[in-house]
């Protein structure tokens, strides 16, 4: 029988060389709030290891990381893994359906028929829970250090992110970055228990955005 410390031993093995904005730490966060989201929801239809599976290998087709060769090997030697540890072909499917698609410049553009199935909702919540609050403000100074970005830089506009390719070209400021996406994303989760937990989270982040520009311009 598989068994989720399978996976976590796999993923803690593959996430020695991404920055710390999406390293092993941020996996656990994200994994916690899946936990948290199954808890509170009580539904009895989530199926529990495929989304706490999903949450732990969520970064694993991440783009900002790894070139189209990369990936497709990636996706090779992912599917041999979780056939070699007695996963499910329906599982295996799902599994994979979810991480490939969790990634935020995908959902820009989704189609009205993407399968949104409890289990991706769980997963696509928990990991933009970390995206919003005060853990998100230092991943995002974080990434903006590693790229040489600008903290921020008043005379470079806000862009509005319309697709994928939007996403991934981005090299604003880490400042516009809360404008393009951050402060966006309260209102994007699917669950409840999600939505709850967003809402704090984002209004501290907007705090932090005020006072910045207080700060910028006094």
């Amino acid at each position: 029988m598989p068994s989720l410390q399978h996976i976590i031993n796999f993923v803690q093995a593959d996430m020695n060389e991404v920055c710390t904005a999406h390293d092993f730490a941020h996996i656990q966060r994200v994994v916690r709030n899946a936990e948290k989201i199954i808890a509170t929801e009580n539904n009895p239809n989530i199926n529990k290891f495929v989304a706490l599976a999903s949450a732990y290998l969520h970064e694993y087709f991440d783009e900002k990381f790894w070139n189209k060769d990369q990936l497709e090997t990636r996706a090779v030697a992912l599917d041999i893994f979780l056939a070699e540890i007695g996963i499910t072909p329906d599982d295996h499917e799902h599994i994979i359906h979810i991480i490939k698609h969790v990634w935020y410049g995908k959902s820009l553009t989704r189609s009205n028929d993407f399968p949104y199935t409890i289990e991706f909702q769980i997963v696509e919540d928990a990991d933009r829970l970390d995206a919003i609050g005060a853990i998100a403000i230092a991943r995002t100074f974080a990434y903006g250090g590693k790229k040489w970005r600008s903290i921020y830089d008043p005379n470079i506009p806000i862009k509005k992110i319309e697709n994928d390719e939007q996403y991934r070209d981005g090299n604003s400021p880490s400042l516009n970055h809360f404008w393009e996406k951050l402060l966006l994303l309260k209102d994007l989760m699917h669950t409840e228990t999600a939505k709850k937990i967003a809402q704090s989270r984002h209004d501290y982040m907007n705090n932090f955005v005020n006072q910045f520009l207080k700060e910028w311009n006094e």
